[in-house]
């Protein structure tokens, strides 16, 4: 007596399709995971470089008046050096400052009479914590126009996409 499997696997065609549908059923189900995987990662690593950073903007000058601009910059440094919970003070440089500004204005050439921004990145010490509102109201006693921007929470609506769609992916 011949005896049939549960799932008929014993004829060619039928055998075919549903080890394919299978094999790709895996093979997506890692893709997934994979990709998932990548997005955290990703998302953590962003996360912890921003933490303990801010980014303090001085508008440009009328005219773009380099010695008004460079004396502005020394004063908001000068204050910035008499904070000891700022372990790390970097100006960006012109060219980085327009670089950053490429992926709204474009990649052509940026106009001649655009007022670029003086950019200041700040760490803070990691045994210490500093809010960009306190550090903004120190440093508008001397400069009242300049804003200070906490990287971390500026990211993380981004952040928060991103995890939306790792929960989609997985």
């Amino acid at each position: 007596m011949k005896t049939q499997s549960i799932l008929q696997l014993n004829r060619g065609k039928q055998k075919f399709i549903v080890i394919t549908f299978i094999t790709a059923m895996v093979f997506l189900s890692t893709l997934s995971i994979c990709g998932g995987l990548m997005i955290d990662s990703y998302t953590s690593e962003l996360s912890n470089s921003l933490k303990g950073s801010l980014t303090v903007q001085l508008p440009g000058t009328p005219n773009n008046d380099q010695n008004l601009l460079n004396k502005r910059t020394n004063i908001v440094i000068k204050e910035l050096n008499k904070n000891k919970k700022i372990s790390k003070i970097e100006v960006l440089n012109k060219d980085d400052s327009k670089e950053l500004l490429k992926p709204w204005i474009g990649k052509g050439a940026l106009p001649k009479d655009i007022t670029i921004p003086i950019i200041i990145d700040i760490t803070i010490s990691k045994k210490h914590t500093l809010k960009a509102i306190e550090l903004e109201k120190q440093l508008s006693k001397s400069i009242k126009d300049i804003s200070v921007i906490d990287n971390e929470n500026f990211s993380k609506k981004q952040l928060r996409i991103a995890s939306l769609f790792k929960i989609l992916v997985t």
